[in-house]
């Protein structure tokens, strides 16, 4: 067993990502978000594991304090840039590439937005990483375009957008797809 290579193994990494043009908003929201896994155990171990041990340390101290705004400022640019993806589209694309370069070779990108109407920014961010996947891997990955084919079909439609629209835009994907049942 020991002689055994990775060939033919998919190694997968969950990736917090935002596309965004104000990555400070963004990272903030990313840092609430990871202190919310840092407070659980078993979290807290694999970040420990990750050599974010200082950090979640001071973290978890602060949160055990009572201080909640004070632990989520002891995650640092490394740890907010070792568990997430925010930046503009180029950006992001140099990370996923990163990431490739590591031996990734399935990212599985979780895309956040810290606005209210987060919708413009969850599409952004998987068009993006759509486009990223296939450059990476050199052709289609069709996990991709399925999802955001489901985001773009079943996000709610403002209430003044005309009903055909949704009708038009899921009939798109079904022929793009093949998807006759996703709308």
């Amino acid at each position: 067993r020991a002689s055994r290579t990775l060939e033919g193994f998919e190694i997968a990494g969950y990736i917090r990502t935002c596309v965004t043009d104000t990555p400070a908003e963004a990272r903030m929201h990313l840092a609430r978000d990871i202190t919310g896994y840092a407070i659980v155990d078993a979290y807290r171990a694999y970040f420990r594991q990750c050599g974010f041990t200082s950090e979640i340390d001071a973290l978890n101290a602060a949160w055990r304090a009572g201080d909640r705004a004070g632990a989520v400022k002891h995650l640092s640019a490394r740890v907010l840039d070792g568990l997430g993806v925010v930046g503009d589209e180029r950006f992001c694309r140099a990370r996923i590439e990163q990431y490739a370069r590591a031996g990734l070779t399935m990212p599985v990108v979780v895309p956040f937005s810290p606005e209210a109407a987060p919708l413009p920014t969850l599409l952004r961010t998987l068009r993006a990483f759509m486009v990223a996947a296939n450059d990476v891997k050199g052709g289609w990955q069709p996990q991709l375009p399925l999802e955001l084919a489901i985001v773009e079909c079943t996000a709610p439609l403002p209430i003044s957008a005309p009903a055909p629209s949704r009708a038009r835009r899921c009939r798109r994907w079904r022929g793009t797809f093949g998807l006759s049942k996703l709308c």
